[in-house]
């Protein structure tokens, strides 16, 4: 079975995002938005392991913790990846050191951490398995919305089955063709712009 990121039945997103608007409107507090958030992440992950779910089988939930908010490690324990960056990582785990502060996750339950790391690129720790990769080169606009691209395009492949790494360098190369252009959501390149940047690296090399 195909594993699927971050796909949630429609009717799913359009249950629970009003809450979560609510919420914010009414100046409720931080916690009522990851309670909203944690009955919907009990609800994926109580469907991922029940065979014939249909596109809730499988799920892999992906937490970016930004803005940082307390109480946002009540969503830990349904949370399959966590991916903040080194800010947000020192906070969390009261450490910069990505071993210790990773052990300190996953003990929480999370299987798999990414920590970007802006203009150094990322690290990726799962199983006592190290991968970090430089951000690639390129001249840098405007870098609004390039995590959130960064992430968006891991998921994606994901989504596809591709292997975790190959997933990082494919986010890795979207969020490069982000920070060549101005603005957030209207930078995010698509999938036919990222290929084509691989392509002009690999005619380059």
């Amino acid at each position: 079975m195909t594993k699927k990121a971050w796909q949630i039945e429609y009717e799913t997103m359009e249950n629970s995002m009003p809450v979560i608007l609510e919420a914010e409107e009414q100046g409720w507090s931080f916690s009522y938005q990851v309670e909203a958030l944690e009955d919907e992440m009990t609800r994926m992950k109580w469907h991922s392991n029940v065979p014939g779910s249909g596109a809730l089988e499988h799920v892999i939930t992906i937490l970016n913790p930004a803005p940082l908010k307390e109480g946002v490690e009540a969503l830990f324990p349904y949370t399959d990846m966590i991916a903040p960056n080194e800010t947000e990582f020192a906070a969390l785990t009261g450490t910069d050191i990505l071993g210790k502060g990773s052990r300190m996750l996953m003990s929480a339950g999370i299987r798999e951490v990414i920590v970007t790391r802006g203009s150094k690129g990322y690290c990726y720790i799962s199983d006592g398995k190290l991968v970090t990769e430089d951000c690639i080169k390129a001249p840098v606009v405007d870098t609004t919305g390039a995590g959130d691209t960064f992430l968006g395009a891991m998921a994606v492949k994901l989504a596809d089955d591709e292997h975790i790494e190959s997933a990082l360098r494919f986010a890795n190369r979207a969020a490069a063709v982000t920070v060549q252009r101005r603005g957030a959501q209207v930078a995010i390149p698509t999938l036919l712009e990222v290929e084509e940047s691989f392509r002009a690296q690999r005619q380059r090399v």
